[in-house]
């Protein structure tokens, strides 16, 4: 059979045994698979961590079993609809754009037993103006999406996030990620904080190496005791619970405000 073991007796004749999923034993939101691997990519934002007009982050990173970075692959496309807040009312330039979530990355580290793992995150704050933002409405219901497609499938072992920090309620509080149209993970991101970058990044684990799992479970998020404070309610288009306890202001839904930054 093609699972490499031997049917059982009375088991007809070319019957496939199905192969075992394998899970990621660390404590995540979400029980994660190892390995996903395919070619289109889609991360859903349901919510923001208040704020009912925008939505963004700082940086995203998607590394493969051998620790280099996906999302540095040449051929490699992102899509998302609109893809940034240039042509709101009032907004005619803007640099949040989509690609601005993409830092280049160099080969894999060594996880010193000479396993590769990804490099660790960045050190340095990011700029203001190389984050991306994105127009969104909470009252409409709909997940905010990103896609990613890559020229040929890719196995992924950890994805990176870093939430939106020049104004922290418009960052993400919950996401999925899809491969190929199957939900592999579905988790939620700490607010921006004023703490450094590299303790800011989040990670949400599909690897079993040792050493990638020793590197990244430190930024693995397993809090379940605040769903409460991620989710926004509404009522007449006013944001009524999911707010205060992380600053936002009740803001009427049809009233989008404008927003910049230095270039």
């Amino acid at each position: 059979s093609a699972g490499g073991g031997t049917p059982d007796d009375g088991a007809a004749i070319g019957s496939v045994r199905k192969p075992r999923l394998r899970l990621v034993s660390l404590p995540q939101d979400y029980v994660a698979p190892v390995h996903p691997r395919g070619q289109a990519w889609r991360i859903r934002l349901l919510a923001s961590h208040g704020d009912p007009h925008y939505i963004g982050l700082d940086g995203l990173e998607m590394f493969g079993p051998s620790g280099g970075a996906l999302t540095s692959l040449p051929g490699m496309r992102v899509h998302a609809d609109p893809p940034d807040i240039i042509g709101l009312p009032g907004i005619q330039a803007d640099p949040r754009t989509v690609n601005k979530l993409f830092t280049p990355r160099a080969s894999a580290g060594s996880g010193g037993s000479g396993a590769p793992v990804p490099p660790p995150p960045p050190p340095a704050l990011k700029a203001a103006a190389d984050t991306w933002l994105a127009p969104w409405q909470v009252e409409a219901g709909h997940a905010k999406e990103l896609w990613l497609f890559f020229d040929e499938p890719v196995t992924l072992a950890v994805l990176r996030l870093l939430n939106y920090s020049k104004t922290p309620g418009r960052g993400v509080a919950e996401f999925e990620l899809l491969v190929d149209e199957l939900l592999v993970f579905r988790g939620r991101l700490l607010r921006a904080g004023d703490e450094k970058a590299a303790d800011r990044w989040q990670s949400a684990i599909f690897s079993l190496d040792e050493a990638t799992l020793r590197q990244e479970a430190p930024r693995a998020n397993t809090d379940s005791g605040r769903v409460a404070d991620l989710v926004v309610l509404t009522n007449e288009g006013r944001v009524m619970c999911g707010t205060h306890s992380h600053g936002a202001q009740e803001t009427p839904m049809q009233e989008r405000p404008t927003t910049a930054v230095p270039r």
